[in-house]
């Protein structure tokens, strides 16, 4: 089995209108039948916002615990990508229902 891995830097989603937009992204290599592993960076600017919250704390942070405070910038973002909007945009299926929630199916 083969995978299409797709990396989206900071900018590719700095806001929920860009997000979306990846998510359309994915939804159209789905569409195309392509296994995808989506990889996102933080937001544009959270990276650069806590290297310089984590140096304020101290000059000398220890190397792991800022690694961990970084890594957040990822983490503080993720529930974007599990909002019933985007994982709506991301669904290939045409049977969504009219107000966008992906678990609930239109009646046939």
């Amino acid at each position: 089995m083969s995978f299409v891995v797709k990396k989206f830097g900071g900018t590719s989603v700095g806001n929920i209108d860009r997000i979306l937009e990846v998510a359309k992204k994915v939804a159209a290599a789905r569409s195309r039948g392509e296994k995808v592993v989506v990889v996102v960076s933080a937001m544009a600017g959270d990276t650069d916002r806590l290297v310089k919250l984590g140096t304020q704390v101290s000059e000398n942070p220890d190397a792991r615990e800022f690694d961990l405070l970084l890594s957040t910038g990822r983490w503080c973002r993720a529930p974007c990508w599990r909002s019933p909007s985007t994982i709506w945009a991301m669904r290939p299926s045409p049977s969504r229902v009219a107000d966008g929630h992906p678990d609930r199916q239109r009646a046939h």
